[in-house]
């Protein structure tokens, strides 16, 4: 709803003329970094625009325009990612390995520990029930 009031009515349109010709830089960057076949990634985009991640994140029509071209390069045969960024993911990757590895042995313990105690259980079943018979021959007798 747009203010009535005089003294803001200005800053209004200051603000709305700031938003449009922020999207208008940043489809224009978009646009050109896909025809130049610049890698097209959110921080790529907001360098060349001059504007925030956040806003291409929070404005749906650039956001979608974004992720569909993202990691597009059109004149490199050389994968997006770069060696650091490949040596941190295969580092993630071990890790979640080893962890992975230790729930499986922690596990396989805790199986081995409910085993016990079932058997424990089922062999405290068998001597009460033999008693409870016990119990209900003396009963009958007397």
């Amino acid at each position: 709803m747009p203010n009535s009031d005089p003294n803001t009515q200005g800053l209004d349109a200051a603000a709305k003329r700031r938003s449009q010709n922020k999207f208008a830089a940043a489809k224009k960057a978009l646009s050109e970094m896909i025809r130049a076949g610049e890698t097209i990634t959110f921080a790529s985009v907001a360098r060349q625009a001059g504007c925030s991640q956040n806003y291409l994140y929070t404005n749906p029509k650039l956001r979608q325009q974004i992720i569909r071209h993202r990691g597009t390069n059109v004149n490199s045969n050389q994968p997006d990612v770069s060696v650091n960024e490949t040596h941190g993911q295969q580092q993630i990757i071990d890790a979640l390995r080893h962890q992975i590895r230790h729930m499986e042995a922690q596990h396989k313990a805790q199986i081995k520990d409910l085993r016990k105690e079932l058997d424990e259980a089922n062999q405290a079943i068998e001597f009460l029930t033999a008693e409870l018979i016990l119990l209900r021959a003396n009963e009958a007798r007397s």
